[in-house]
Parts: C-alpha cells; structure tokens; sequence
C-alpha cells in the first residue's frame, strides 16, 4: 500500500513462516522501518487504502483462508479488526470506490470465486454485491471513475485474459474487451 511518500508492506510468506509483520519504506529519506504488526497472519492478503488508513483484507495464515479483516492507522501504529466479511478469501484483490472498500473474487481453499462485497467503514458493516461473470482467484481491480474494473485471473482451470466492469449504481457486472493474453496478478 501506498501512503503519501511511504510504501507499506503488508503479512507474507518466506517459504516456511506466515507473517503478521509489517514495514514501511520512507521513499524520501530511503529507509526501512518495521511497524506495529497486524492481529492476524496473512500472506495472500488483500490491501487497499482510504482516508489516510490501510485495509488488510483476508489471506491466509499458513492453515485456513481468512474471513478477518483489520486497518492501520499510521498516526498511531495501530491495527484495530474490523467487521469480518461474508467469505473466507486469499488470492483477491481490493481496491477503495465512493468511500467504499471493495474486495473481488480470490479463492477458499477449495474454488475460486466469483463473490464480491464492499465494506463501510462508517457503519463497520460488509455488504454482498451482485456475483461477477466469471470465477477469478489472482485477479486485478481498479477503481476508476466511478466503476470498478476486474482484470484476468484464474478462474480453477486456466489463466484468464477476459475482464468485467461493476457498476455500483446498477449492481451490475458486464464483460469489457477481452485483453491480449490472460494475466494472473
């Protein structure tokens, strides 16, 4: 995640250890810093940012896929959990649209998925949005505008080089121009 001149490294996995572990780059003074660590381990975690916080979002922990999610504040170097989402997922990805957190797709431990849900970070509440079109697990998405746009992926059979566009006014996913070669984030 990206704060201001300062890049956030989030959880993760060395091979043997899952890690609740969190440092931050300061791209101005050119140093490392470890910073309070997250309540839960996540490698495979989905982050995103809104008004100045970092959101970490599901993962997995070395035995499960998570359902938890939990934000830091930088002002003072804390981790607080938030409401858990609707489904256990690593391997999703997030990204903040109209003051929303949203994450999309990932995987279970037994399927890739085709779910999506949004947080309200003024109600601490999750909210299911219509399914996507395709089942996606290492899938990109954007917000731009006012549309989230979901990009390849691997959907348990094959890497995928289809995308989607969710519009949140309609609750509504259509398919968008397929790209050159499938792309798995």
């Amino acid at each position: 995640a990206v704060l201001g001149t300062k890049l956030y490294l989030i959880g993760g996995f060395n091979g043997t250890d899952y890690f609740n572990t969190c440092s931050r780059f300061d791209a101005v003074k050119k140093t490392w810093k470890e910073i309070a660590p997250m309540h839960c381990r996540r490698c495979y975690v989905s982050v995103t940012t809104h008004n100045g916080i970092i959101y970490a979002l599901g993962g997995y922990d070395g035995q499960a896929r998570q359902n938890t999610a939990e934000r830091y504040c930088p002002k003072t170097n804390q981790w607080s959990m938030i409401a858990p989402m609707h489904f256990q997922r690593s391997d999703a990805d997030a990204s903040t649209l109209n003051g929303k957190i949203f994450i999309i797709g990932g995987f279970n431990g037994q399927e890739c998925l085709n779910s999506a849900e949004f947080y309200n970070p003024e109600k601490n509440s999750w909210t299911l949005l219509s399914p996507m079109l395709s089942r996606r697990s290492g899938v990109a998405c954007v917000s731009h505008r006012s549309f989230l746009y979901v990009c390849g992926g691997f959907n348990g059979l094959s890497r995928m080089n289809t995308a989607e566009k969710y519009d949140p006014e309609k609750d509504e996913w259509t398919s968008i121009k397929e790209m050159y070669n499938p792309m798995l984030r």
